[in-house]
């Protein structure tokens, strides 16, 4: 279904302001979105759900505009508190899309860009290596995508470079990676779940236990995009930017040597103190507006609607489904297990059925190992996506074990390794069908005392210390 709206102002088009899911071809001349610019004849993929600050087509006098209908099956995820997010009406007939009004019932909120990026974002020429540095909810993610989109512009492929454990871009987390980009990313993370083109499972939401393996992998990566990759660097950082955090920043910076750095303004107005490349372009950066959806949301619902975004993604087509589960055997199509996070040392031999039986594994590429599994053995090898152990059984070799992951054959051909961390789990609606009604359990938010997340201060030193 496809339908041609125009519009007429006289400055720009600041009332369109869609939600859902839908494809956008300018006709006329360019719009911009989401600090992007459309170019006329090309079709986009828009996604705008209302748990995200919601995009704003404008352009320069009167234009025109093809919206299409875009069906993906993002919407059928199923993830509490996100049921409500994508619209259930049509606009003009293109069903999935909702024109935003002043009279909306549910309080949705605009994308609004600071000054300060539009002007960082004209400096991006040639082949840039960006990177984008700030504290937490500052924006940096919506501005290294910007940046991307700006990149794509003027290149066929712009690499992207993920330092973020715990808010990833194209994964569910836990991981460091690269991923080729050959689209303008148009939506928030969890609607463009990728394949890494090379990247390194660590199983951790914050390289606070890890720094030395966070920092390593992160080194062989920039060593492989320079040796291996062509086009621009976006390199997206974490938001620890005090003691340890200050300190890898510093030596993602090093190790990458950018030609542009933006970094966020921290609390109170003042940048953190970072040294000024030799060379190269430095701008900073106005922090994004803050919204009530932060309080709405936190970090950690953002990580469970990424991970059932993944974990229920078609990886490669677009789209999401149900993901397909294959038998394999250990040792056979799986050769080595890893263990790996607190606590993994004390696992025997005799409990890894127990393990790994519905847990969330990460799938490798590594050299295989003559012993299927030893305690405290730390994998060494590519990371190609995760998966899902459905069930385990002994059989008369080792085990035999149901494998669902989002990865198409063709990648899944690869994997010889599995890897566990404990830090990571499956949540509770990836254990359960969607509106499945089970006794004694409840989705819905408890209050009273002693019930609110429990908060841990690692920064508090006893006196005279």
């Amino acid at each position: 279904m496809e339908r041609m709206f125009e519009s007429k102002t006289r400055d720009c088009l600041c009332s369109l302001d869609k939600s859902g899911t839908f494809c956008i071809t300018p006709v006329d001349k360019p719009v911009d979105m989401l600090s992007t610019t459309l170019k006329p004849g090309i079709e986009y993929r828009v996604f705008a759900p209302t748990s995200h600050p919601l995009p704003v087509i404008t352009s320069k006098g009167s234009t025109r505009l093809q919206i299409s209908e875009l069906s993906t099956g993002v919407e059928q995820l199923g993830v509490p508190g996100f049921s409500a997010i994508w619209p259930r009406t049509s606009f003009e007939g293109v069903p999935g899309v909702a024109l935003i009004s002043d009279e909306s019932d549910s309080p949705v909120y605009p994308y609004i860009e600071p000054e300060s990026w539009r002007d960082a974002l004209d400096t991006l020429n040639d082949t840039p290596v960006v990177m984008i540095r700030g504290p937490k909810r500052c924006g940096k993610s919506t501005f290294a995508r910007a940046a991307l989109n700006k990149l794509l512009e003027d290149h066929e492929r712009v690499v992207w470079l993920e330092c973020d454990l715990g808010q990833s871009e194209f994964s569910c987390g836990g991981v460091v990676g690269l991923w080729t980009v050959t689209e303008p990313v148009l939506g928030p993370a969890f609607t463009h779940p990728a394949i890494p083109t090379r990247a390194y499972h660590l199983g951790e939401y914050t390289p606070l236990s890890c720094p030395e393996a966070y920092i390593s992998a992160i080194r062989q990566l920039i060593d492989y995009y320079r040796y291996e990759m062509e086009g621009p660097l976006v390199i997206n950082t974490q938001g620890w930017i005090k003691g340890l955090g200050e300190d890898l920043l510093k030596a993602i910076e090093s190790a990458a040597e950018p030609t542009h750095v933006f970094t966020f303004e921290a609390e109170g107005g003042s940048p953190p103190t970072y040294t000024v490349p030799l060379g190269g372009i430095h701008r900073i950066l106005q922090p994004a507006p803050t919204s009530p959806l932060q309080a709405r949301y936190t970090p950690s619902d953002f990580r469970i609607l990424g991970m059932m975004s993944y974990l229920k993604a078609m990886l490669g087509e677009g789209r999401w489904g149900a993901s397909q589960s294959w038998e394999v055997n250990i040792p056979g199509t799986i050769q080595n297990v890893y263990l790996v996070g607190q606590g993994s040392d004390g696992v025997i031999n005799e409990d890894l059925e127990l393990a790994l039986n519905g847990a969330l594994v990460g799938l490798l590429q590594s050299e295989p190992e003559e012993t299927i599994y030893e305690p405290g053995r730390r994998p060494d090898g590519v990371f190609l996506g995760y998966g899902i152990i459905r069930w385990i059984q002994p059989s008369s070799l080792g085990f035999k074990v149901a494998l669902s992951s989002p990865l198409p054959s063709s990648a899944l051909a690869s994997v010889n390794a599995i890897v566990k961390n404990g830090a990571m789990e499956l949540p509770l609606c990836a254990l359960l069908e969607a509106g499945e009604d089970v006794p004694f359990v409840d989705y819905s938010a408890i209050e009273g005392p002693g019930l609110e997340r429990r908060r841990i201060r690692r920064n508090i030193m006893r006196k005279g210390m």
